[in-house]
């Protein structure tokens, strides 16, 4: 068992401080355009179910398939799913679109956060302001599908850019709003605290693993000297 004290973790926290820097990170809120909200505005004939098959066969795997075994399911048999995932796939799109609307208003009419004619059509599309945490390009926040686009994007706006475009996602569409970008900085002890109990324990049980081999070798180097044959 290895249990660091305080003092381990200080001394290695500081002579390992550039690893745990925390790179810049944005600060945004967003409107969501579910997919939901469209679901019941998608019609489906079933040559539009049956040819979206077509298109997405190895998508629709046989229920209970083994692992070795993927192949794509008879289309009678998954053509509910198929129908819900032609459904849900045009939904995206009619979210994407009306949020793609929505900013385009925004553009048009210079509508700007914390204006009375913001909060005005955000009440005439009934959206509400969502918060996330900041987050890093390299994290992006789980609440939005961890999704690279959201990243790439938020990283993107400032003060001359204060909202995104509309960013599809598996669940529909979401547009960002800017309200800072912190810089990187480095983090107290006691933030990173259990990630650097984590690294030392595996750092020290490296180190012993090693020293291990090296008595070993040793002990093997003595008995060959002494006349031991290695088996």
């Amino acid at each position: 068992a290895i249990t660091p004290t305080d003092a381990n973790l200080a001394k290695y926290f500081a002579d390992n401080s550039g690893r745990y820097e925390i790179q810049p990170q944005a600060s945004v809120s967003y409107a969501e355009f579910s997919a939901m909200e469209y679901l019941d505005k998608v019609t489906a004939t079933e040559s539009e179910v049956k040819a979206y098959y077509d298109a997405n066969p190895a998508r629709f795997i046989k229920p209970g398939a083994k692992a070795d075994d993927k192949k794509p399911a008879y289309f009678a048999s998954v053509s509910l799913q198929v129908e819900l995932a032609y459904k849900l796939d045009r939904a995206v799109r009619l979210a994407t679109k009306a949020a793609s609307d929505f900013t385009l208003e925004l553009f048009e009419k210079k509508i700007t956060p914390g204006t009375a004619a913001f909060e005005a059509l955000l009440a005439s599309r009934k959206l509400v302001m969502k918060d996330v945490a900041p987050f890093t390009h390299d994290e992006p926040p789980a609440e939005l599908g961890r999704s690279t686009d959201v990243a790439n994007e938020a990283f993107k706006l400032g003060k001359d850019r204060v909202n995104s475009d509309a960013i599809a996602l598996n669940t529909g569409s979401v547009v960002l709003f800017w309200k800072e970008t912190l810089p990187s900085r480095q983090p107290l002890l006691a933030e990173v605290k259990a990630k650097v109990s984590a690294d030392y324990i595996e750092e020290e049980r490296r180190q012993r693993f090693v020293a291990l081999g090296k008595t070993l070798r040793g002990q093997i180097e003595t008995r060959l000297t002494a006349g031991d044959n290695f088996d």
